[in-house]
């Protein structure tokens, strides 16, 4: 059974470095042997961009799936991945 890995946000590094971090944690793999590359799947200066400037009354989550992963990031920051079923 495979379990979410989660990252509680911090005011560095920006969201998409810590996607990129949790997926390869959740897949036992380096960020850099990740295939296909992370700029190939997603765009991080949008995503980014949806969590920079985001207020306390803000609520929201994008969801998307990248390296066979399902990847949560919330309003507040936090990074959900849940690792691709065997």
């Amino acid at each position: 059974m495979s379990e979410s890995v989660s990252a509680e946000p911090t005011s560095n590094p920006p969201v998409s470095t810590r996607v990129i971090t949790e997926v390869a944690a959740a897949k036992g793999e380096s960020p850099m042997d990740m295939q296909p590359p992370p700029y190939d799947a997603i765009d991080p200066s949008a995503l980014n961009a949806l969590f920079t400037h985001i207020t306390a009354s803000q609520n929201g989550t994008v969801t998307f799936t990248y390296n066979g992963c399902t990847v949560t990031v919330t309003s507040s920051g936090q990074v959900a991945v849940q690792p691709p079923t065997e």
